[in-house]
């Protein structure tokens, strides 16, 4: 195990949200993936992980995201064309029975807003072996929502040894059995580790209030 930093560059934009993506969440899904690929029974067992741990902790950062853009909302719309699909199908669309329905189910209609922005680059740091997590993050096609309608596309991903990532892995959600590294923590209820939004695994955790300015005062102690 090594301190490690981790730079995602991206080719298309990366919705924004209010929640913090965690580099073992990202691992995690990676290793469950492989596990899965190689028919393991139990591929969502994540207890070994290519990262440093502490306590329940894994030693791995939250990404910090350097935008390039101002956020911007996109619309997605889903629609059918429910004559059509009754004409194929030769199904009286207007009846009770085998009825077609845009309101629920399957054929729901939607309009879904979301909000994106260009970014620069998106850097976190960890306490890991370097060749695995190079090997396991090279599985990721893309990070945050919306993946599959082709946001946060990842262009590259560049692990490599940095010493202060043996103070930098802390910028992210901690138990608040731990002490406190630095000024800069919120008390809130949070999970701690993958899955993240498992509601029922939240306990009371310290939250970095701001992620740039904490790596900032972690680096300088």
């Amino acid at each position: 195990m090594e301190p490690l930093k981790i730079t995602f560059r991206f080719r298309r934009p990366v919705t924004v949200t209010d929640h913090p993506i965690h580099l073992d969440s990202l691992v995690a899904w990676a290793v469950t993936e492989e596990k899965m690929e190689d028919g393991d029974p139990d591929p969502w067992t994540n207890e070994d992980l290519p990262l440093g741990r502490q306590g329940e902790v894994w030693q791995a950062s939250q990404l910090l995201f350097y935008p390039e853009s101002e956020v911007f909302s996109t619309a997605f719309y889903k629609r059918h064309n429910l004559h059509e699909m009754a004409r194929d199908r030769d199904v009286d669309y207007v009846s009770k029975k085998d009825a077609i329905s845009n309101k629920s189910g399957w054929f729901r209609a939607a309009q879904i807003i979301f909000f994106s922005q260009w970014m620069e680059k998106a850097e976190c740091w960890c306490i890991g072996d370097k060749n695995r997590i190079k090997a396991l993050l090279g599985r990721l096609d893309s990070v945050g929502k919306y993946g599959r309608n082709g946001l946060g596309r990842i262009k590259s991903v560049t692990v490599v040894h940095d010493e202060q990532a043996t103070r930098l892995w802390q910028v992210r959600t901690l138990p608040a059995t731990m002490e406190k590294p630095e000024a800069g923590y919120a008390l809130a209820l949070r999970t701690v580790y993958p899955p993240y939004w498992t509601k029922t695994r939240r306990v009371p955790a310290w939250v970095p209030v701001d992620p740039f300015t904490l790596s900032a005062n972690l680096c300088r102690a």
